[in-house]
């Protein structure tokens, strides 16, 4: 509490609460702050879509569909976990300027999707894992297809799950710095993470501009928070008994 209310001290130096009039309302080093967020929103809600959409089949698959060496895929896509992201990146930098994707909401869309991936499907998959086998027997003795199994058993009993893992989604993609600092130069397709950095050269060190700052800084802060509390039914889920189990090689 006393750090949330020291933060929001330093926004009024200065200007006081003209300071978050004028960061709503006028363009800073030509970024106008509010159309960030609507950046920001954009590419979190691609990167969740699609992301839940892989994850969810991916995870079924690997859970109750029989492959052969599919413990061994599995694990070799949880290496994800352990992979830098600046390893994947810079390579994917390369890849989008021949191909045109430089400077796009796309390029850090798909870039994101490649770094949550890994975690989407553990989480999902140990989920599937804890629901009993016999929904999947019965339903094939019925004659239902692997995806009519899939989408009218499975995926309404994965709600909670794709919930929160939806809300994890869209709170990782909105607080992304790295991706989209590499990937976009264009002032105009900036998401929120990047402009506010963008500001420190625009404010001096005189007490209007750093309360300014300081606004912008906490502004940032809002969504995670509002997000927190849309979702914070499914944060008290256990997600970590989705998390938690070993991996295995056939």
């Amino acid at each position: 509490m006393y750090l949330l209310l020291h933060s929001l001290k330093k926004t009024l130096l200065g200007g006081g609460f003209s300071n978050y009039i004028y960061i709503l309302t006028n363009k800073v080093n030509n970024i106008y702050i509010p159309f960030t967020y609507v950046n920001s929103f954009i590419i979190a809600l691609f990167t969740c879509v699609i992301t839940l959409t892989i994850a969810s089949l991916a995870a079924f698959g690997f859970s109750k569909l029989e492959m052969k060496h599919k413990n061994l895929l599995f694990n070799v896509i949880i290496v994800g976990l352990a992979t830098p992201a600046i390893s994947i990146v810079i390579p994917m930098y390369f890849l989008y300027n021949k191909t045109g994707l430089l400077n796009t909401r796309i390029s850090v869309i798909i870039a994101q999707i490649a770094l949550y991936l890994p975690m989407s499907i553990l989480i999902l998959r140990n989920f599937f894992d804890s629901l009993p086998k016999a929904l999947m027997e019965s339903s094939k003795i019925d004659g239902a297809s692997n995806f009519q199994v899939f989408y009218y058993i499975f995926l309404p009993l994965a709600k909670p799950a794709i919930a929160n893992l939806g809300v994890l989604t869209v709170s990782w993609s909105f607080k992304d710095f790295l991706v989209p600092l590499i990937f976009i130069t264009d002032v105009k397709l900036y998401p929120a993470t990047v402009s506010i950095s963008a500001l420190v050269s625009e404010f001096s060190s005189s007490l209007t501009n750093i309360g300014r700052y300081n606004t912008a800084l906490c502004f940032l802060a809002i969504p995670p928070l509002i997000i927190y509390v849309i979702g914070r039914k499914y944060f008290e889920k256990r997600v970590s008994e989705w998390c938690v189990k070993g991996l295995s090689f056939e």
